[in-house]
């Protein structure tokens, strides 16, 4: 018989998941004009360095869950400083830096290639990530939204 706690998701967003990137937009290459991925395709380690197609990894970002007490803290304190300023207007670029803060916060770990360099995960290499690559925000704040994903 099924029960409320088999859909408890509390636990798992502590625990955290994986969202496996994908790629933001159809990319053709330069030179020949072909198409190399499609939107959706996995982000991946491969290329000219990666040789042994067995080893290519999918790009990742382990994030806890929005009901996560990681993220539940963070989204409060936020919204008690959005209180304090209700006669101010609203700056939309702030709000998503301050929601960048939260993901970067709530990022356990993570496997991206920038610039042929692995990123080393950090708040603030998160941060920046997520305030320099608007498909990457968007993917994650998809993400974690889902509760699916945190079952």
């Amino acid at each position: 018989m099924a029960s409320l706690n088999d859909f408890n998701v509390v636990e798992k967003a502590n625990e955290g998941s994986v969202l496996e990137l994908t790629v933001p937009h159809d990319c053709y290459d330069k030179k020949t004009g072909e198409l190399v991925s499609q939107k959706g395709d996995p982000l991946t380690d491969e290329g000219e360095k990666c040789a042994d197609k067995k080893n290519i990894k999918t790009w990742f970002v382990n994030l806890l869950g929005v009901d996560s007490d990681q993220f539940r803290k963070l989204s409060n304190r936020r919204l008690e400083r959005a209180q304090g300023k209700r006669n101010k207007k609203i700056d939309v670029d702030a709000m998503k830096r301050e929601t960048a803060e939260i993901f970067a916060k709530c990022t356990t770990g993570c496997l991206i290639i920038e610039d042929d360099k692995y990123i080393e995960h950090s708040f603030s290499e998160m941060l920046r990530l997520y305030i320099k690559y608007p498909w990457l925000y968007e993917q994650v704040d998809s993400f974690v939204a889902e509760r699916s994903n945190f079952t």
